[in-house]
This record gives structure tokens, C-alpha cells and sequence, in this order.
């Protein structure tokens, strides 16, 4: 079973199958792993790497611009996101009209720090994991700033058809920061 089975699947009964919880510890465990590696010294780690900067860079100037049909380029249909406004989205339209419609308007300068990224690539070159903060401002109800803060932690997966696109995303905003 690969990753990307693990993302097709839904919550299943007692006869098989992976649980939600599964999941999750798949996520958490490579949430871990990440921290305390980054991939180096393989020719096409230079090419991952620049992958996952040209989707970085790009899905930030979406949220910046609030181009929200921009973004969607960047993401599998099927993905699964865990925002830092939505609980869990599942699909590539949940994720849009549930996380991004609910955030993008209420930010400005949204930007993830690029030098502090933490990454692996999968030996089949097919899966890459990463880890890196953001930042953005928020506006409050009556318009009063506040730094807004966090961390991302993606999946993207190679499609020959259609380059990186994220089956998951994990927004989590850094403890003590406003959510609105």
C-alpha cells in the first residue's frame, strides 16, 4: 500500500480496510520524520527541491493575489487539508469554499519562509513530504492587524500529467496566535 491508496480510502468498519486514525498516524509520524531530516546529496534532489519551491512561491502569490482558481492547479481533486479554519476538508472543493474562501479575504502578505524548509523525497522520486512556516497578517472584525503565524506540512506526489499537485495539506497556526 503507498501513500496514495492510503489517501483514496475512506473511514471503513470493522471488516478492514484503514481507519482515520491510521491516517493520522501516518501524518504525525511523518510530520516527526521530517523535522529531523532533510534529503541530500542525490542528483534529483536538486529537482525536488525546486519543485517544491515553484509550488511554493506559486500557491503563495495565489493566496496573495486570492486567486483561488490559481491555486487549484497546485492540488490533487482528491486532497485532503487540514486548515487552520477548517477541522478537515476533504476533496479539492471542500478545501476551496470551506478553508481558503473563509481565510484568503481576511489576510494580506501571506509568504512561507523558504530558508527553514525541511523536506524528503520518497526513493522512487514520486512522493515528496515537506515542512515549512508562513506567515501573513490578519484583520480582526473591525479591521485592527495582528501577525498570523504558522506552519505547513504537505504531500505532494509526481503526476507525469500534471506536476507536484498536494494530495495533503496542514496549516496549523503557531500556539497562541488569533484565529480571527
Amino acid at each position: 500500500m503507498n501513500c496514495t491508496t492510503i489517501f483514496r480510502r475512506k473511514k471503513q468498519g470493522r471488516r478492514g480496510g484503514l481507519r482515520t486514525d491510521s491516517v493520522l498516524s501516518l501524518l504525525v509520524a511523518v510530520r516527526i520524520y521530517l523535522w529531523n531530516c532533510v534529503t541530500v546529496g542525490r542528483r534529483w534532489d536538486i529537482t525536488a527541491r525546486q519543485a517544491l519551491l515553484q509550488w511554493l512561491t506559486g500557491f503563495a502569490r495565489c493566496v496573495r493575489r486570492r486567486d483561488f482558481d490559481g491555486g487549484r492547479v497546485y492540488f490533487s481533486h482528491r486532497v485532503v487539508g487540514f486548515g487552520s479554519y477548517a477541522r478537515s476538508c476533504y476533496g479539492l472543493e471542500a478545501l476551496v469554499n470551506r478553508q481558503w474562501r473563509k481565510v484568503w479575504p481576511n489576510i494580506t502578505g501571506f509568504r512561507f519562509d523558504l530558508r527553514a524548509i525541511r523536506y524528503t523525497v520518497s526513493p522512487d522520486q514520486r512522493l515528496l513530504c515537506a515542512m515549512v512556516p508562513w506567515r501573513s497578517i490578519g484583520y480582526r472584525p473591525a479591521r485592527s492587524s495582528f501577525s498570523r503565524c504558522g506552519r505547513l506540512t504537505v504531500v505532494l506526489t509526481w503526476d507525469p500529467h500534471g506536476g507536484w499537485p498536494a494530495l495533503h495539506t496542514h496549516y496549523s497556526l503557531n500556539p497562541g496566535t488569533d484565529q480571527t
